[in-house]
């Protein structure tokens, strides 16, 4: 049994119906060029129509001056740079493309409970940064001069 990607557009419409499409962090291509990351059968899609910007948190989609444009589910053209969430689907070249992001779906959710932050990836050493150390410091400091403070008053 293969594992489907965790980041990926399926095709919902058209010759390729039912097509996966993993997107992997980054610039990624949607056109009917064999070189584009998402390549599509279709006349109406020009040579590289659209690019996805696939971030651990979300996908933006931008046309890339195509003929046809980018519609939304509802027809609606996507005419500027357009953040997608999990399970919306666009339409490129009269193709639909439903897009699976699972850390789109999670910040989505935590937006909707009034999360207004996400952390990922750990403790910055974890994440190859530098511990912050003000906040120990100061704590540090402040607890000393306590103890002192105290030591000499009695």
């Amino acid at each position: 049994m293969t594992r489907e990607p965790e980041i990926f557009l399926r095709e919902e419409s058209g010759p390729g119906r039912g097509r996966v499409h993993a997107l992997g962090l980054g610039r990624q291509t949607i056109g009917r060029d064999p070189q584009a990351a998402v390549s599509l059968a279709s006349g109406d899609v020009s040579r590289f129509h659209a690019s996805l910007e696939v971030t651990p948190e979300a996908i933006v989609v931008a046309d890339l001056g195509s003929k046809n444009g980018i519609f939304d589910a509802s027809g609606q053209p996507l005419t500027r740079p357009t953040p997608l969430r999990h399970g919306a689907v666009i339409v490129v070249g009269g193709i639909s493309l439903r897009i699976h992001h699972p850390g789109a779906q999670v910040d989505a959710a935590l937006a909707r409970s009034g999360e207004a932050t996400v952390t990922r990836g750990g403790r910055p050493a974890e994440r190859g940064g530098r511990e912050p150390l003000a906040g120990p410091v100061i704590a540090t400091v402040v607890f000393a001069a306590l103890v002192v403070g105290l030591l000499v008053w009695q």
